[in-house]
């Protein structure tokens, strides 16, 4: 086989990859990968798949929000509350909520208030790990998260 036809072949055999590479790459960045997107670009796409009640699909976009910034307050807190409005509307064994998504809420929202400066944005979060606890039957950690919640927002009136 001569040169000229061996370079032709290489050369045909290197565009077809390359092009298709090229083709996924300009794909994703157009069309949004969840891989391009910034914090808070997965920030509002887990708020919107939450707002839809698709739980799942939120965890994956808060969870890489998170792996980005974690210890951002809001991605703690937005996949906490997430997470616990999951376990509660699957079909689930109360043990078995209890033991995996009831425990990482719970977790992220001790990381989203020990990050939080703001004391309204405290009193959100104590008041949906209070809701956590209520939902669980833990009536004291409940309580104390609520008068938690009123101390940093006491003219809430959604209390009453």
């Amino acid at each position: 086989m001569g040169d000229s036809k061996r370079k032709y072949i290489i050369m045909s055999l290197l565009i077809v990859p390359v092009g298709l590479a090229l083709y996924a790459a300009i794909s994703l960045i157009m069309y949004g990968s969840p891989l391009t997107k910034s914090y808070n670009e997965h920030i509002i796409s887990g708020n919107d798949m939450y707002n839809d009640s698709l739980f799942d699909e939120a965890i994956v976009h808060y969870k890489r929000a998170l792996e980005m910034d974690s210890v951002q307050s809001i991605g703690n807190f937005n996949n906490a509350t997430n997470l616990m409005m999951k376990a509660f509307t699957d079909n689930r064994s109360k043990g078995r909520v209890e033991s995996d998504i009831i425990n990482e809420s719970d977790t992220l929202f001790k990381l989203a208030y020990e990050n939080e400066k703001e004391k309204l944005k405290k009193a959100e979060i104590m008041h949906n790990w209070g809701v956590l606890s209520h939902l669980t039957d833990s009536l004291e950690k409940a309580e104390s998260f609520y008068k938690e919640a009123l101390r940093n927002n006491p003219s809430d009136e959604s209390w009453m």
